[in-house]
């Protein structure tokens, strides 16, 4: 199964002109600690929470004139869309990521792939359930 399938857009994406201070903002009303930075469609970089806080304001920047390019993590690590799952599951555990943007032809963003989804879906897949909730029904109606 390949990676794309993955892939969910449930976090806004910023630019590289975005004020951090917007950041900030999108960060706390979508509970996250991570978006994508996006120069149209192709994914550029990302910024996380540690970029802002250590990054910009530990340096004195202004949050409203300060701009995302200036602090983000360029040409962060990232998934082919056409990959398998494994191969981005084995990204994300040698690098210590729970999170790994996923990218289709000529680097547009299509997503991040969460680490407890792959881990999941691998293990489905290697040790299915050993009985249905039917057969764990009859079961515990039996006893």
């Amino acid at each position: 199964m390949k990676i794309e399938k993955f892939a969910k857009q449930d976090r806004p994406t910023v630019s590289p002109i975005t004020a951090i201070a917007t950041c900030a903002r999108l960060m706390r009303d979508h509970n996250t600690r991570l978006l994508a930075v996006v120069d149209g469609r192709r994914l550029v970089g990302v910024i996380s929470v540690t970029d802002i806080v250590f990054r910009s304001m530990a340096d004195g920047a202004d949050w409203f004139l300060a701009r995302t390019s200036e602090f983000m993590t360029r040409e962060p690590l990232a998934c082919k869309w056409d990959r398998p799952l494994v191969h981005g599951l084995n990204l994300m555990k040698q690098c210590g990521l729970r999170l790994l943007p996923v990218v289709g032809l000529e680097g547009k963003y299509l997503g991040f792939a969460y680490r407890k989804d792959l881990e999941a879906r691998t293990i489905e897949t290697v040790h299915p359930p050993l009985c249905s909730a039917s057969v764990n029904r009859s079961l515990l109606s039996s006893i």
